[in-house]
């Protein structure tokens, strides 16, 4: 029994270990994880912190946010269609409710 689990470890380690080759644990799990990661972050609300103005679509985008500068391109950071922003008089209207 211990020789079975000893071979099982073995055999793990060297999967999440990687390899150089297209058909590495590492490898093969790249393209699921940016889509998942894509798909979580069409969730998150488009806040804009301050009031809403009366033309939306003329509305400035957000400077990209330093701290996200490693991890997603400047497209991402932020949604270009402001038509389904959040506004802070919007918050206050839930938050009274």
């Amino acid at each position: 029994m211990l020789r079975l689990i000893s071979e099982f470890v073995r055999s793990v380690e060297r999967l999440v270990a990687g390899s150089p080759g297209k058909d590495g644990l590492i490898q093969t799990l790249r393209k699921p994880r940016e889509e998942f990661k894509g798909n979580i972050r069409q969730t998150a609300p488009d806040f804009r912190p301050f009031e809403r103005p009366r033309d939306v679509a003329a509305l400035p985008l957000l400077p990209p946010p330093r701290f996200l500068s490693n991890e997603e391109p400047e497209s991402e950071s932020q949604p270009l269609d402001a038509t389904q922003a959040i506004f802070v008089e919007d918050v206050m209207e839930t938050a009274n409710e």
